[in-house]
């Protein structure tokens, strides 16, 4: 194997690969043993024809095309290791020939970045008061929640439980028609259509009403933009919460019970005030992150951003394929191209690339470490109520126990950050300025 390389520092290094007859001919033939055990020759029993029967049949190209996803990779990654690079990302291969075998992989390389002062830093997070108003509030959506829904005679209000007749129609195409449904109106409620929950406001019991809303221009089906949908609806029965008193025996029935109400308003002061210590804690946690990648000096390559747009392509594709939806159907629907997407993702992907740097130089600046102990722990703790063989199958994995390993770094960088900041704020020594990060390894 060939290899000589091109130092484009400090973004990346390509490497020129040529592989001799010696090189490729294991993968060949793996290739043909792929290859042969798929194929039936006449005269030959399935899977036992020679290799040179093969190549008359298919061609020595498919030989070397099914050898190309083993082959590329597995020299890659051998020239990546005899160069002594650390390589950033995977890197991005170009075939130049195929007689010789011939490719460059460009290697991307952890970008240099520099820390900043952190006694530059100040970050002020203002603690909203818990009072009697807030609990009132919690204890109102207890007493909504146990309350049943009850049959009244009168007219719809919001938050009544109503049950209806309903079909609606767009021109002559009928876009909705059910019987006896349960539709709570309110400001809130969209379904099925901006507007719907209004127009059943002040209807009774047994009154048929028409009315129009317009579709709105977000709607998913683009022959019903902006028309106006035609809705009849008949309301067979109203009804609504009947809330129950706020006295002792009511804070005996929620959660584990409480002996007097006294006790259950207390309880929920604890909590509101242990939730937004919390909430506090979580805002300046991300103040400070965000100060220290602002103000961190590093300059991302742009095959970097590239990949990392593809990341989040890949994110958008899975969380549409969970709403039976495709990334071609969202793109019609806001009327974009996937190349206007990946644009306007780019400087989100950017952020997100630098504040992975960030707190990876930050576990470096720390000399942050973690044993396999730990890894073990946080693993079956995310694991568990998993069955004992996942678990064993879950530990043996190394791609779970790096995701898991930078995880941990990750939050004891954030927590030695936000620890320095604080004592900043006392008057303790500032941090250094950290060194630039090593490209290449020693």
């Amino acid at each position: 194997m060939k290899i000589s390389r091109e130092d484009n520092l400090p973004e990346n290094i390509t490497l020129n690969i040529e592989l001799g007859v010696e090189d490729v001919e294991p993968y060949l033939e793996n290739a043909y043993r792929k290859v042969v055990a798929r194929l039936r020759i006449p005269g030959f029993r399935p899977g036992k024809a020679p290799r040179n029967v093969v190549e008359s049949v298919v061609g020595r190209e498919h030989l070397v095309q099914e050898a190309l996803d083993s082959v590329v990779p597995a020299c890659v990654d051998e020239a990546i290791r005899e160069e002594n690079i650390d390589p950033f990302l995977p890197p991005e291969v170009e075939m130049i020939g195929y007689e010789p075998l011939a490719f460059k992989a460009i290697v991307p390389l952890e970008p240099e970045l520099i820390l900043p002062d952190y006694g530059s830093i100040s970050i002020n997070v203002e603690r909203k008061k818990v009072g009697d108003s807030e609990v009132e509030e919690v204890l109102g959506r207890y007493r909504s929640d146990s309350a049943p829904w009850v049959p009244v005679e009168r007219s719809v209000k919001f938050g009544d439980l109503v049950t209806l007749d309903v079909e609606g129609r767009v021109e002559l195409k009928t876009i909705l028609k059910q019987e006896r449904i349960d539709y709570i109106p309110s400001m809130e409620n969209q379904s099925p259509l901006p507007g719907f929950s209004v127009q059943l406001e002040g209807l009774e019991r047994g009154i048929t009403k028409t009315f129009s809303v317009k579709v709105p221009d977000e709607y998913t089906d683009e022959t019903m933009k902006g028309k106006d949908c035609h809705f009849t609806v008949t309301v067979n029965e109203i009804k609504e919460k009947l809330l129950p008193m706020l006295d002792d025996e009511f804070a005996k029935g929620i959660g584990e019970g409480f002996e007097t109400l006294d006790d259950l308003r207390a309880d929920i002061l604890e909590r509101l005030n242990k939730n937004m210590d919390l909430q506090v804690q979580e805002e300046f946690n991300e103040q400070a992150l965000q100060e220290v990648v602002e103000k961190s000096v590093v300059v991302v390559p742009d095959l970097i951003i590239k990949r990392e747009v593809d990341n989040m392509v890949d994110d958008q594709q899975r969380a549409l394929k969970s709403r039976n939806l495709d990334l071609d159907s969202y793109l019609n629907h806001l009327g974009k191209s996937e190349n206007e997407l990946r644009e306007e993702m780019r400087p989100a992907a950017r952020e997100r690339v630098v504040r992975n740097l960030v707190l990876k130089n930050l576990s470096k600046e720390f000399n942050l470490e973690i044993s396999d102990a730990e890894v073990e722990s946080q693993i079956k703790d995310m694991f568990a109520g998993a069955n004992k063989r996942s678990i064993r199958r879950v530990l043996k994995s190394d791609e779970v126990k790096k995701s898991v390993s930078i995880s941990i770094l990750n939050r004891k960088a954030m927590e030695n950050l936000v620890n320095l900041i604080k004592s900043n704020k006392s008057g303790k020594p500032k941090s250094k300025t950290a060194s630039k990060t090593n490209i290449l390894k020693k």
